[in-house]
């Protein structure tokens, strides 16, 4: 594939209990409506590509059919297929989201800052104050191991040696999980989180060749229940007070700076009847 330009990338792969290509769609709207001029590619599987309309070519500027699955049919997770993000990205430079993140203020002057380096996963995550999640309830695994607090979520890399590297380092990581997962403490996944399979190639690739935890303004305020202190398994928006003026976000009247991983699916439905 021919790369050109700079722009944002997701993955929307269907399955049959979610419409990742509506959370596409949203995150699209709303990163164009605070910065006109981006380009938005999304990567779908058979599923999503069949639900392909007006409205969606309206707000993706490339719809990429995923020719090679490697999911097992029955997964109802769709995390193996995240590391052909290099080979599939549209861009030169590429900055990708997940699906369920969206982007609500003007971002432009990121990438002459994100430049610094070929490829920059964020470390970290806030809260809804903005304040830096130091809850151990989701990751105690990084933390017994040692590994970066890396969120695949939010990541910047281009068109280089040291990407295409990275991205086949964690390829064989995957391809190799069962041997490589004993190397470590507690490690109970079957198949690794993108966040893991990340993790673990950021330690043995080099964290200081693929981070920069310095940029603190590159992570995202993750609104998982210990980090926003409201009780586990309830949708955040009947705890918080969740408000939206044009391009403006506000939790419990706190002005959000970062861009927001609302996480719970449901928050589409939410959002949709009251926006």
């Amino acid at each position: 594939m021919n790369k050109s330009g700079q722009g944002f990338i997701t993955f929307a792969e269907n399955t049959q209990e979610h419409d990742y290509l509506s959370f596409a769609l949203l995150q699209a709207k709303l990163l164009k409506e605070s910065n006109p001029t981006s380009q938005y590619a999304v990567i779908v599987n058979d599923l999503a590509f069949e639900k392909i309309n007006d409205d969606h070519k309206k707000y993706f500027d490339h719809i990429i059919r995923l020719e090679e699955d490697w999911n097992e049919s029955t997964s109802s997770w769709k995390l193996q297929n995240e590391s052909q993000v290099f080979q599939l990205t549209p861009f030169k430079e590429t900055i990708k989201l997940e699906s369920d993140l969206i982007i609500h203020k003007d971002i432009s002057h990121w990438w002459s800052a994100l430049r610094l380096r070929d490829i920059i996963i964020s470390t970290g995550s806030v809260n809804y104050f903005g304040e830096t999640n130091h809850s151990n309830n989701y990751r105690e695994f990084f933390r017994i191991n040692d590994l970066p607090d890396v969120y695949n979520g939010l990541m910047y890399f281009r068109f280089s040696e040291t990407a295409y590297k990275f991205f086949e380092t964690a390829k064989t990581i995957r391809k190799n999980w069962l041997q490589v997962s004993k190397i470590f403490k507690k490690c109970n996944e079957p198949v690794p989180s993108t966040d893991t399979l990340y993790a673990i190639t950021a330690r043995l690739f080099g964290e200081d060749l693929v981070t920069l935890p310095t940029l603190k303004f590159f992570r995202f305020c993750h609104m998982k229940a210990a980090h926003n202190n409201f009780p586990e398994g309830e949708d955040w928006w009947e705890y918080l007070l969740f408000e939206k003026d044009g391009s403006v976000i506000r939790i419990n009247n706190e002005r959000q700076y970062y861009p927001l991983h609302y996480q719970n699916k449901k928050f589409l439905e939410y959002y949709e009847r009251n926006y």
